[in-house]
């Protein structure tokens, strides 16, 4: 189920009014307010859930127990909604625990396997409406084992995440969990909480545990590709059972044992992007991987570049700088190895894996040189960044600009942008998506 959150603050109405819908659960969060008696019941139906956390629960006001029971006695007596009750406030409860009660388990500390394996062994017998787990994940084996609870209980499991795979583990909520929360651009009541427009972004509302699972891979900056629109609307369109997801990753050999141990049999296929690219690679016969898939390897930034050489016509002869080290430069390494004026430049000098016959040189000796094309193949520009301002270098006739962002403001010369490097390889990536989405289908 989808539930929709309010906080039930000066502009809750409004709110309200604009995002209702009644084919989603809608909970009041009436803990932003320390005046619950202003709270206009005759709204609540049987998709409500009135909800008054605690400051320590992520709550806005702290109210006294005594008052929220009296106020959950009349929602329960008054009204058809559901109530969320805290667990290790439920001596105040006993008698408000029915069908129509959500006990939730909040911590926002280290994730504790034996104290919600203990939650839900004392919950297990109790004739609720189900469980709710508040907890903060940080990495994938911590998500991984909130994915195998549902087997060890026959109550009905809502699990929320919170930390740095909070949002990654509301977006695959269909896979192991009762349901997921979503708030309002400005108005989230709880960190990493799905956005309302999200819900169309990734078909939140169509998707089941049926759906074959994919993503883009990285760090942060996952977020922002402009991949999670376009896959999802192209899968979307052509009514493929499959959703292309934002995989913020630290440790990748961790994140694949997660998508083994619980998607073996249906992803199918993952854009690999910085920091991932060389690791991904290690059991192929690639330096970096940009996409990779159950049986195969690719690099499709390999096409990209060779296109980007040839639309900008770069000679053998021609002066290049290339700024950076990581995987996206060891692609520009890899095309333009047999080129005679090739400079490489970073913040680490010492940079690895430089071909022989490249020059490596620092940045102030490259900001007194003329170079007839400049490859950026650092991170920066991503989030709007002025790239001369930043490397302080002459301005070349030829550019090719491997971050995107939505700010235009780097480059006022002709150039290739990230965007449209991504564009080209995207190309490649969705057709092997589209083959191993039908070939999984099918079999």
């Amino acid at each position: 189920m989808i539930i929709l959150s309010f906080p039930f603050n000066e502009n809750f109405l409004s709110l309200y009014h604009q995002y209702r819908n009644d084919k989603y659960f809608k909970e009041f969060r009436l803990d932003y307010s320390n005046n619950l008696e202003n709270f206009p019941k005759n709204i609540l139906d049987e998709k409500s859930i009135v909800t008054i956390r605690d400051k320590n629960e992520g709550g806005i006001y702290d109210i006294p127990e005594k008052t929220k029971a009296e106020f959950f006695d009349e929602i329960i007596n008054q009204t058809p909604a559901l109530i969320d009750i805290e667990f290790r406030n439920r001596d105040f409860y006993q008698k408000l625990i029915s069908k129509r009660t959500i006990i939730s388990y909040h911590n926002f500390g280290e994730l504790s396997q034996t104290e919600i394996i203990d939650f839900i062994k004392q919950t297990e017998n109790w004739n609720i409406f189900c469980l709710k787990i508040a907890v903060k994940i940080d990495n994938y084996d911590d998500l991984d084992f909130l994915f195998q609870l549902q087997k060890i209980t026959s109550q009905k499991l809502l699990i929320v995440g919170l930390g740095k795979l909070g949002k990654i583990s509301r977006l695959l909520f269909r896979f192991f969990s009762f349901g997921t929360y979503v708030g309002f651009r400005d108005y989230q009541t709880a960190p990493g909480q799905i956005l309302f427009e999200e819900i169309k972004r990734f078909s939140l509302d169509k998707i089941t545990d049926k759906f074959l699972i994919g993503g883009l891979v990285g760090g942060q900056q996952v977020y922002h590709s402009l991949g999670l629109k376009f896959y999802n609307k192209y899968f979307q369109k052509n009514n493929l059972k499959a959703v292309y997801l934002p995989f913020e990753v630290t440790n990748f050999d961790n994140f694949m044992k997660f998508i083994k141990n619980n998607f073996e049999d249906r992803w199918y296929g993952f854009s690999v992007t910085m920091p991932h690219k060389i690791v991904a690679a290690k059991n192929s016969n690639l330096s970096a991987v940009n996409l990779l898939t159950r049986s195969k390897s690719y690099n499709t930034d390999m096409i990209a570049m060779k296109k980007s050489l040839k639309e900008i016509n770069i000679s053998e002869k021609a002066k290049i700088l290339i700024i950076g080290y990581g995987g996206v430069a060891k692609i520009a390494f890899e095309v333009l190895k047999n080129h005679q004026n090739i400079f490489v430049t970073g913040r680490n000098i010492l940079g690895k894996n430089i071909p022989n016959n490249f020059i490596k040189i620092s940045l102030d000796d490259a900001k007194n040189i003329d170079f007839d094309c400049v490859i950026n193949c650092t991170p920066i520009g991503m989030a709007g960044e002025n790239f001369w301002e930043y490397f302080d270098i002459k301005k070349p006739r030829k550019i090719i600009n491997l971050p995107y962002s939505d700010k235009n403001t780097i480059f006022e010369k002709d150039y290739i942008s990230g965007q449209q490097f991504w564009e080209w390889q995207s190309e490649k990536q969705l057709d092997v998506f589209i083959n191993n989405i039908n070939h999984i289908s099918n079999n």
